[in-house]
C-alpha cells in the first residue's frame, strides 16, 4: 500500500485555530495505517511542539501567504495551493482535511479506495442548479453552461462538501492544477467568491469521474464546532497538565463518546446535563 500524506493548514495568532487540527491529528494517527505522514501549513509552527513527534510542520510565511493568495487575492485558495505543494513534494495519496474534523474508525479501507483509483470529498450536498441557497443560486446563475480550467458547468454538476478532499497518487497533481486553474478563472470572471474553491474542487474530482464520500471514515463538525471545541480545550489541558505523550494520548481517545458531540445539543438538552451536577 502506498503511503498517504494527511494535510492540513491553520494560520493566526489566535490558539482555537489551532487546537481543532490537534485533536483532528490525533484521531488519524490513531485509525491510519502506519505508513501514513502528517503535514500542517501553518503562520505559527511554534503552536505545534507538542505534536512534533508525529508531525512535520511547513512555514507560511508573509510572503508565500501572499503569493498564494493569487492574482485576485482570494483567501481559500491557500488551500488548493497547500494540496499542490503537497502534491509535489509528498509521495503516495494525499488527504486533504479542514481542522473541523476526525476519524471514526480504521482508515484502511479508505485508503484501498484510494489504491483502486477513487477520489474522494467529505459528502455530496447537491446539484448546483437545485440549491436554494442564495449564495448557491447566484453561484449557478453566473455561472451554468460556462467552462472553467477546462470544465463545463451543467444540470449535473453537483456541489460538493470540501473538508475531506482525497485523492490518489495517480490523479492529484492533475486534478489539483484543474482546480486552481478553475478557481483563478471564476476569481477573474467575479463569480461569486463564498464557495469558488469549493465547487472548483467539486468540478475537478467529479471530472475523474471516480468521486466518493469520505463521511464512512471521516466526521466534519462544521454544524457543532463551538461544543466540539470545547470537548477539545478540555480534552487538550488534560494532555498537557498530565504530560500525556502524543502516542499515550491516542489510547484515551473514544470515539464512541466524542460521536454525541457531533449533533448541536438542544437548549432543553443542554440544561439537563448540567443540571445534572
Amino acid at each position: 500500500m502506498q503511503p498517504t500524506t494527511f494535510l492540513f493548514f491553520a494560520f493566526g495568532a489566535n490558539f482555537t485555530n489551532h487546537s481543532m487540527p490537534y485533536f483532528s491529528i490525533l484521531t488519524l494517527k490513531k485509525f491510519a495505517p502506519a505508513n501514513s505522514h502528517y503535514v500542517m501549513y501553518t503562520d505559527r509552527p511554534d503552536f505545534y511542539q507538542y505534536l512534533s513527534p508525529i508531525i512535520e510542520t511547513r512555514l507560511l510565511d508573509e510572503k508565500t501567504l501572499k503569493d498564494w493568495h493569487g492574482p485576485h487575492n482570494f483567501v481559500w485558495r491557500v488551500k488548493i495551493m497547500a494540496m499542490l505543494d503537497s502534491a509535489q513534494k509528498d509521495i503516495g495519496h494525499l488527504v486533504y482535511l479542514d481542522t473541523d474534523t476526525f476519524a471514526l474508525e480504521s482508515l484502511a479501507p479508505m485508503i484501498a479506495k484510494l489504491e483502486s483509483g477513487s477520489n474522494m470529498m467529505h459528502e455530496r450536498e447537491s446539484l448546483l442548479c437545485e440549491d436554494k441557497a442564495k449564495n448557491k443560486m447566484l453561484m449557478w446563475k453566473q455561472t451554468q453552461n460556462k467552462s472553467f480550467g477546462g470544465m463545463k458547468i451543467t444540470n449535473e454538476t453537483a456541489m460538493w462538501n470540501a473538508g475531506v478532499i482525497a485523492i490518489n497518487s495517480n490523479d492529484k497533481l492533475e486534478l489539483i492544477t484543474k482546480a486552481l486553474k478553475s478557481t483563478d478563472e471564476m476569481c477573474e470572471q467575479q463569480v461569486e467568491r463564498w464557495l469558488i474553491e469549493q465547487l472548483s474542487v467539486s468540478l475537478a474530482l467529479a471530472s475523474s469521474n471516480k468521486l466518493i464520500p469520505a463521511d464512512p471514515w471521516i466526521a466534519h463538525y462544521w454544524g457543532n464546532k463551538d461544543g466540539m471545541l470545547r470537548n477539545i480545550q478540555i480534552f487538550l489541558s488534560q494532555l498537557l497538565q498530565q504530560a500525556i505523550s502524543p502516542t499515550d494520548a491516542l489510547k484515551l481517545i473514544n470515539i464512541t463518546e466524542w460521536k454525541t458531540h457531533l449533533i448541536r445539543p438542544t437548549k432543553k438538552s443542554f440544561l439537563k446535563k448540567w443540571l445534572r451536577f
